[in-house]
């Protein structure tokens, strides 16, 4: 993986990013929900776990209500 970028805050209010095949969010803190019609289910991350997008789409993210209110997330792309 390549260098990570600053990490993005997301609150409870889910916010959409596009990703490409082989980049990767990162849980820095907290807890973080992930959907998207490319994906079979909803993906939950905690603190360390990563995502990587296997199809370039639309994914919606947002932070987990158990964890308060607000996650942190950091990108990085897989050569």
């Amino acid at each position: 993986m390549s260098a990570l970028q600053s990490p993005l805050k997301v609150g409870l209010i889910p916010q959409a990013l596009h990703l490409h095949p082989g980049e990767a969010l990162t849980c820095t803190r907290g807890g973080v929900w992930i959907t998207s019609d490319a994906i079979a289910g909803d993906v939950v991350l905690d603190r360390g776990q990563a995502f990587v997008a296997q199809r370039a789409a639309d994914y919606y993210v947002s932070g987990l209500r158990r964890h308060g209110a607000c996650s942190r997330i950091a990108f990085a792309s897989q050569p």
